[in-house]
């Protein structure tokens, strides 16, 4: 049976559920921006997203690791935050790499600050590479 859909997270991760459950092969077919080396179109979503959540920093953390398929949709970054008269509402101390700020460290005019590590995520080529995996077509019309 063939299936087909846009692409886009959504798209691709319904096309990639199905053919993970068996029975069907499916196809993807996209107007415009299949492959994530096709150029930008404003009709498509951000190609980056941000994981700083504890559950699932520790999934993308599993997949990032060197040698996995998956490696290459993940960038590992340092973020920095300062803080001028409030303080933290989120437990960044559970997060990897954390470490508050020393005072000589810190801006003009700061209480505090705090660094950590977190990932960005390429959803399309993550996506597509578990679709491409698990057997599926991609067509450009």
């Amino acid at each position: 049976r063939l299936l087909t859909f846009s692409l886009g997270i959504i798209g691709l991760t319904t096309a990639i559920k199905i053919q993970e459950r068996g029975g069907y092969k499916a196809t993807v077919v996209a107007e415009f921006k299949l492959f994530p080396m096709d150029p930008k179109d404003v009709r498509y979503t951000s190609n980056f997203a941000v994981s700083i959540e504890r559950d699932m920093f520790t999934a993308f953390q599993e997949l990032s690791t060197p040698g996995s398929a998956a490696e290459h949709s993940f960038l590992w970054l340092q973020q920095t935050e300062f803080y001028a008269g409030e303080t933290m509402k989120i437990p960044y101390y559970e997060y990897a790499g954390y470490r508050a700020l020393e005072k000589d460290e810190l801006l003009p005019n700061v209480d505090a600050g705090l660094t950590f590590d977190f990932l960005t995520v390429d959803p399309p080529r993550y996506l597509m590479s578990r679709f491409l995996g698990a057997g599926g077509i991609m067509v450009q019309q």
